[in-house]
């Protein structure tokens, strides 16, 4: 049971209703539906109960209540005596999706770091599932995911646009073509991040109007094995911008699609509370580094 699980347990016991309480946490009702539930199974007992598009708390809750208001006040004096005031810098928490950090790449955290060097950044690789879920419970102070979040709540500046491209064996006819259609797909097998990403179900819904005919042979998350399956011929790889980058292997070659298929990047906090001028600093430094690199890309393909 945590400090979180308790308030937002007292929020709901006060207003009496899950969407008047989330509002007032500025979190989404499904998230503290599921803390709520959560903390139900924990203490093994049922805490509210619907009546006449009201909750009302059971005589379990009132004694939960009674209890969760003597900790929250202990907790709020814990809170006063601040015991991270005396540490030289911030720490500023973001919860990011895949390939982030390739996308940023180490330069990114060279140049922030001489900037605020009193700033500590903890950028943690997860699932977009886990980085909204993060966020909507306030573990986090940023997020960067591939769709906005709501606007009612949070705050949503995109970030980048990335691009997929084929990763041919030398040895497939294909990699003679300079850039890659839909139509040159059919009949071929393929290697490519999974059905947990948000443009799988568009690409195979062209596909499918187009009826082109494809055999996936893998979905998965990890850059290296897609590589690994165009190396060995086994399959045409696709891996975004911000990866083929780095690849120099001279078994395949890299070739865009004529029909580009994209990713977006979306930088997302909670519209709750005032950002501090670090979490702004941070806020503006990726913004427009990712910003100059995109550009840089675009004069790149002009050349």
């Amino acid at each position: 049971m945590s400090e979180r699980q308790l308030s937002y347990f007292l929020a709901v016991y006060q207003f009496g209703s899950i969407k008047l309480a989330a509002e007032e946490l500025m979190i989404s009702q499904q998230a503290l539906s599921k803390m709520i539930k959560l903390l139900e199974n924990e203490l093994g007992v049922t805490l509210f109960i619907r009546q006449s598009n009201k909750l009302v708390p059971t005589s379990e809750a009132v004694q939960l209540r009674y209890h969760a208001t003597n900790i929250q006040k202990e907790w709020d004096c814990i809170h006063k005596l601040d015991p991270n005031e005396w540490l030289p810098w911030k720490t500023i928490k973001v919860y990011t999706v895949e390939n982030v950090e390739e996308l940023l790449g180490f330069d990114f955290w060279m140049a922030f770091h001489k900037f605020n060097p009193n700033v500590l950044l903890n950028l943690m690789r997860v699932t977009e599932e886990e980085a909204v879920e993060k966020l909507e419970e306030g573990e986090c102070d940023f997020a960067i995911i591939t769709k906005p979040m709501p606007e009612h709540s949070y705050e949503s500046v995109k970030l980048y646009t990335d691009e997929f491209f084929a990763v041919i064996n030398k040895k497939n006819p294909l990699s003679n073509k300079q850039i890659i259609s839909f139509d040159d797909l059919d009949n071929q097998k393929i290697a490519a991040y999974g059905r947990y990403y948000p443009h799988f179900v568009n690409v195979n819904r062209m596909l499918y109007q187009k009826h082109i005919n494809v055999t996936p042979l893998l979905e998965v998350n990890n850059n290296k094995w897609i590589l690994q399956m165009a190396e060995n011929n086994y399959a045409i790889g696709f891996l975004l911008g911000s990866v083929v980058k780095s690849i120099t292997s001279d078994k395949v070659v890299i070739r865009p699609q004529i029909d580009p298929v994209c990713l977006n990047y979306y930088l997302c906090r909670s519209s709750g509370g005032n950002l501090d001028a670090n979490g702004r600093h941070l806020r503006k430094f990726i913004v427009e580094w990712l910003g100059n690199s995109q550009k840089d890309e675009s004069q790149t393909k002009m050349l």
